[in-house]
């Protein structure tokens, strides 16, 4: 936010040296890189930190559906339920949720189905903890077997290319209203 009025600051400070005589050039010169640095630090942080390569992804096939989809690439996301780190990966267990246009799983939405992402190394279970929202991209393999309580089921199964990790969206407290409000 910052970044913004200080631009505009060293915008004015640099048109102002345009008019000044030759002993200005250099201090014009290096006014002109501060500007075009500051300007390229703004919108590289408007840049998202992770992305998703969309080529050659089923973005239409969803985890209930999956059955024996192995080698699709896919994007999918949701909220994780569990994560167990192994000797090699980590497996994260998935309740999958629709996407927003910039890959966040919407969890007001009707769950999907659950998926199992594989993903090699190691992942910090404090981080990546039950309830944190995750999108993933990458290629479906066989499906696992495994148990929802009593109850048999099918896991898709994703061996992770890119995993995001969402940030809980902030909660507004300012209200809008004409009358009398009581908190407590």
């Amino acid at each position: 936010l910052l970044v913004l009025p200080l631009v505009s600051v060293l915008s004015l400070f640099y048109l102002s040296l345009s008019s000044e005589p030759d002993q200005m050039k250099k201090l014009k010169s290096s006014a002109g890189y501060l500007v075009f640095a500051c300007l390229a630090l703004l919108l590289t942080a408007c840049a998202s930190s992770q992305s998703f390569n969309t080529e050659g992804v089923n973005l239409k096939l969803k985890p209930a559906d999956a059955g024996s989809q192995a080698g699709q690439k896919v994007i999918w996301g949701g909220s994780i339920i569990d994560i167990r780190n192994l000797t090699d990966k980590t497996r994260l267990e998935v309740l999958a949720f629709p996407l927003s246009n910039n890959f966040r799983p919407d969890a007001t939405a009707t769950a999907q189905g659950r998926f199992i992402v594989e993903n090699p190394g190691y992942l910090e279970p404090r981080e990546y903890a039950p309830g944190k929202l995750i999108s993933v991209s990458g290629t479906l393999l066989s499906p696992q077997s495994g148990k929802i309580g009593d109850a048999e089921y099918l896991y898709p199964v994703v061996k992770a290319s890119t995993i995001r990790l969402w940030k809980e969206k902030a909660k507004s407290s300012v209200r809008f209203g004409i009358g009398i409000g009581i908190h407590n």
